[in-house]
């Protein structure tokens, strides 16, 4: 568990089930998702017979590489005329210091749209909300999505 003050065992569960096995006294925790910043990591063990025990580390743990996406849309026209093509281009952009992981990206057409093809086929399709599973993307890394609709009247 993190906790940002090393007390009152209040902190957030970020792994539970560990066994320590090896004799080292060593775990290995994901931090994917934890905000940067100061943590004291505490233990609770417990069996069936004994009431729980906690313990804090001695000292802080920082958490310093963290996702950063940024998302960009452009639109291939300002106006469009009814049953003109409009492509939608999306591009995501990790800015952070590490992968970002298990990426989903959901789109709502606006109204007055029917949807065409996308550059990328959608996980899903429900009432005018395509999302889209776009794996994994490393720092520094971008990834278009294209989306291209059909304009049912004037002015969309």
């Amino acid at each position: 568990m993190r906790d940002d003050d090393a007390t009152g065992n209040n902190g957030i569960l970020i792994a539970s089930g560990i066994q320590e096995i090896d004799g080292a006294d060593t775990f290995t925790w994901n931090t994917q998702g934890v905000a940067t910043g100061n943590y004291y990591i505490y233990a609770m063990a417990f069996d069936d017979n004994h009431a729980p025990v906690f313990t804090y580390s001695p000292t802080s743990v920082e958490i310093i590489a963290q996702a950063d996406l940024v998302i960009k849309k452009t639109a291939s026209a300002d106006l469009v005329q009814i049953c003109d093509s409009l492509t939608y281009t999306i591009t995501i952009t990790n800015n952070g210091t590490i992968e970002s992981q298990g990426i989903n990206l959901t789109e709502t057409l606006v109204e007055g749209v029917t949807f065409v093809s996308a550059s990328l086929t959608p996980t899903t399709q429900s009432e005018g909300t395509l999302t889209f599973d776009l794996g994994n993307l490393a720092d520094s890394a971008t990834t278009t999505v294209e989306i291209t609709v059909t304009a049912l009247r004037y002015r969309i």
